[in-house]
């Protein structure tokens, strides 16, 4: 069962890296995200700096949120993004990074 977790996770996980381009399409689905659902972080980030291309979300989508829960939350984590890939949306990740960026907010600006 864990050698099955690993190659679920990898096939997952892979298009992230150089050779996927879908850092890229994390990357605009976030600004895309955050203009409607907080436009004054957005048009801040927009203002004051290049922080436009959404490059501190890099981590946690390369290492899918290993590093930023605890080991038994990060577990939790990654079995709902797994489930919310069938039942709800296979981009549901993105809304836990959206979670992310509005619990640092005030750090990111």
């Amino acid at each position: 069962i864990v050698y099955n977790c690993f190659q679920f996770l990898m096939k997952r996980m892979i298009e992230n890296f150089p050779t996927g381009d879908q850092m890229d399409h994390n990357f605009a689905n976030m600004r895309a995200l955050m203009q409607v659902l907080d436009q004054s972080l957005y048009d801040t980030i927009q203002m004051n700096g290049d922080f436009s291309h959404f490059y501190f979300c890099y981590r946690w989508f390369l290492l899918d949120f290993k590093r930023e829960f605890c080991y038994s939350s990060m577990y939790r984590v990654w079995e709902t993004i797994w489930a919310a890939s069938h039942v709800a949306s296979p981009q549901f990740y993105l809304f836990i990074a959206l979670g992310l960026v509005e619990t640092y907010r005030d750090i990111i600006i």
